[in-house]
């Protein structure tokens, strides 16, 4: 029998810069799990978050530490890096001859690897000029990292009205929950309402007595069956940009998104223009009456309810990280 395969992994997951390089990361892992056996090293800071997402993996805290030294140590198969930010030296320190290179990124741009996965949508994102030789790039929403639970959960269509939040992390998705949660409108027009909240959500003590406040069921944390079961089950769909709104779009409930951050505006607009989401807009998101008003028409049609499912299913069908995994598989 063969020795498990070595894969070293570069990231970070905090209250900052968000979980969502880490849940994506968590997916693609996921998905090669069902192709071969691997020994997981995850470098990087901030280990509380990064012990949650990936349990029983090795994780090693970087706090200044030398990462070729660590590299070195662990002397790996292949090498994985999914950060916000990269530097000529990091991309120097992280390849070895003869060891493959795999970054997740969602901007193009700068990025030295043999192989790089982005599943974001707007093409202008996608331009690779320096990638190593030989090297090549998964791009475009096939190559959306999502984990299994949210190809296998299907949006129900239920007449009964009903709308999940879901809110990433970041402080002006923070600061968009509460605002929800504090303008004063009928929100009972809405029907069942059910908060859903990442695990390094700020001051949850605050919202949650908001939410009994107003007969609002708060989850945090939940794992991804059952944020899949949430949105599935829902009418509609109220989300942040980014990670959270691919998986709404690979469930299939129609949605509206909020790009909270700049970078987020393109993806965000590109599928509004197909009709695959409601665009609430960077700065007209922060009007609840405008939210109120996209949420009542959907609530109120079906065939727009169901024409966003539809659309939004066939730009992203939950199926990205294994067909990642089989291109990793063969270069590894």
């Amino acid at each position: 029998m063969s020795a498990n395969k070595r894969l070293a992994i570069r990231l970070d997951a905090t209250s900052e810069i968000g979980l969502g390089h880490a849940v994506r990361t968590s997916a693609l892992l996921e998905a090669l799990a069902e192709l071969f056996a691997l020994d997981v090293f995850i470098i990087g800071d901030s280990q509380e978050y990064l012990k949650k997402y990936f349990p029983g993996t090795e994780v090693i805290g970087l706090n200044g530490q030398d990462l070729a030294r660590i590299l070195n140590s662990l002397n790996p198969d292949a090498v994985l890096s999914d950060l916000p930010h990269h530097t000529p030296e990091l991309w120097k320190t992280l390849k070895h001859p003869g060891r493959p290179l795999i970054a997740i990124d969602d901007e193009g741009g700068d990025v030295r690897a043999d192989l790089v996965i982005n599943g974001s949508v707007p093409a202008s994102s996608h331009h690779y000029p320096t990638l190593l030789d030989g090297g090549h790039a998964l791009t475009g929403p096939a190559y959306t990292l999502l984990r299994n639970a949210f190809s296998q959960h299907r949006w129900k269509a239920e007449n009964k009205r009903s709308v999940c939040v879901v809110i990433g992390s970041g402080s002006r998705a923070q600061e968009w929950a509460f605002n929800i949660l504090e303008y004063q409108f009928d929100k009972s027009r809405w029907g069942e309402i059910t908060l859903v909240v990442g695990s390094a959500f700020a001051d949850v003590e605050r919202l949650s007595t908001l939410c009994q406040a107003q007969v609002i069921a708060l989850h945090q944390g939940v794992g991804a069956g059952d944020l899949a079961k949430h949105l599935a089950s829902a009418r509609v769909a109220l989300v942040t940009g980014g990670m959270v709104s691919c998986e709404a779009l690979a469930v299939g409930v129609p949605s509206l998104v909020f790009p909270q951050v700049t970078n987020l505006i393109p993806e965000v607009a590109w599928l509004a223009e197909r009709g695959a989401v409601i665009d609430l807009g960077h700065e007209c998101g922060m009007d609840f009456n405008i939210i109120d008003r996209h949420i009542s028409e959907v609530l109120r049609s079906s065939d727009l309810a169901r024409s966003l499912s539809i659309k939004g299913l066939a730009i992203i069908d939950g199926h990205g990280a294994k067909r990642a995994a089989e291109v990793i598989s063969r270069l590894i």
